[in-house]
């Protein structure tokens, strides 16, 4: 995917009237049993029409592709395929102005006069509160962007203990590893798209230790366009299930103007400075070192306990953290003793190899629903009843959703 959008971006750029790509896929090696998104001759004629299914995906929030730049994909023979690039009959600049006016929105929602949605006014306030976020915006060189991100993590995702399982600046993960920055310059989604698939084989091939996870910065891109953000952000999300690489990477994103839409309760709009970045971040981790925390922690208790720290701190105090850069300084007298919030202490027990000691973490869920290291049937009648559940029209709590999902893969690895 790095490839096409690189040859894509190459292409818009020429004066070439036509253009081809021939891709090829490496025989498959014999040892080939690990989790990877390398594609073989042997695979290919399985995963193009999943690869097709994705672009088409990514054409409806594109910017140039399928518009100014076409693209036709084919197998072209064994293991090989033939890409086409020509001119379109235009169409871009229109999506050219939803991708890169970001800062006029900004702008715009600057100025506008909120009305009281509710009695205490606090939606009126949070709206407000964007705005100066929006206003405040400034493109950063490349190198200042990465060193803001580092004080961010640093103060939020450490200091605070918003991410468990990060400790400073440059380390994180479970096991812990090393932290990767990288910034990118993109300003448009096939930009984007490009870097994104680069950092995905980064992480395919580096060592854990040295790379745990990444964060992909990007300062120009969907700035104040926070719906363009998400509909961005869906190409990728879709894109682990239709190429089947859950079990490679999962994703998280975060953006300047991120509120979560999950309809879950939460104490104050200050919680959406969980992913609240000082620019627009993709984050790439690992699915084992994700499905490890889960079992050890339940995740609605990280979203409680984050909630109830920002909470604390207040929207106003992060906001104006968010503005001034000033991460370390606002955080300060707000640090956290780890050993007070059960989630964080079990992270950093985890982290040394000792038992998460947490009830309700996804494994003690499954053994308490039947799961644990029972025979298939077990696992079988998790997955029913978590099935029988939902037909009916109920819901499953976040520690019973992710026993369903730990039953699956428990199910999948024993076949």
């Amino acid at each position: 995917m790095h490839e096409f959008w690189s040859g894509l971006l190459t292409f818009q750029s020429s004066s070439a009237l036509t253009s081809t790509l021939v891709l090829s896929a490496p025989p498959t090696p014999p040892d080939a049993t690990s989790t990877s998104t390398s594609i073989s001759a042997a695979t290919l004629p399985a995963v193009l029409p999943r690869i097709l299914g994705h672009l088409n995906d990514c054409a409806d929030c594109a910017s140039v592709y399928q518009t100014d730049v076409l693209a036709s994909i084919d197998s072209s023979g064994p293991g090989l395929v033939e890409v086409t690039f020509t001119r379109g009959g235009g169409g871009a600049e229109e999506e050219d102005d939803d991708w890169g006016d970001g800062f006029e929105l900004s702008g715009a929602l600057a100025g506008l006069a909120f009305e009281d949605d509710d009695e205490d006014g606090e939606a009126s306030a949070s709206a407000n509160h964007d705005a100066t976020i929006a206003a405040a915006y400034t493109i950063p060189p490349l190198p200042d962007s990465i060193s803001a991100s580092r004080s961010w993590v640093s103060a939020m995702m450490s200091t605070l203990g918003i991410c468990p399982f990060t400790n400073g600046e440059a380390l994180a993960g479970l096991p812990m590893g090393k932290v990767r920055y990288e910034a990118s310059s993109c300003k448009l989604p096939e930009e984007a798209w490009r870097d994104f698939w680069y950092e995905v084989i980064v992480l395919q091939e580096a060592d854990p230790k040295e790379v745990s996870t990444t964060l992909l910065v990007c300062p120009e891109f969907c700035v104040g366009e926070i719906e363009g953000y998400l509909s961005f952000t869906q190409t990728l999300a879709g894109t682990l299930e239709l190429l089947k690489m859950e079990d490679l990477m999962q994703l998280v994103f975060f953006h300047p103007l991120w509120s979560f839409r999950d309809g879950a309760d939460r104490a104050s709009s200050a919680g959406n400075f969980a992913r609240r970045s000082p620019y627009p971040m993709l984050n790439l981790l690992r699915t084992d070192q994700v499905r490890r925390a889960q079992k050890g922690i339940p995740t609605g208790l990280v979203y409680k306990q984050n909630d109830a720290i920002l909470g604390e701190i207040g929207e106003a105090a992060l906001t104006e953290m968010m503005v001034s850069g000033s991460w370390e300084a606002g955080v300060e007298g707000h640090e956290v003793d780890r050993s007070e919030y059960e989630a964080l202490a079990a992270a950093r027990r985890m982290q040394k190899g000792e038992s998460a000691g947490v009830e309700g973490g996804v494994g003690d869920e499954v053994k308490k629903r039947g799961g644990g290291e029972g025979e298939i049937g077990d696992l079988v009648g998790v997955i029913l009843e978590g099935m029988e559940a939902r037909l009916g029209g109920g819901k499953l709590g976040v520690s019973e959703g992710a026993a369903v999902v730990t039953a699956i893969n428990a199910l999948l690895g024993r076949l």
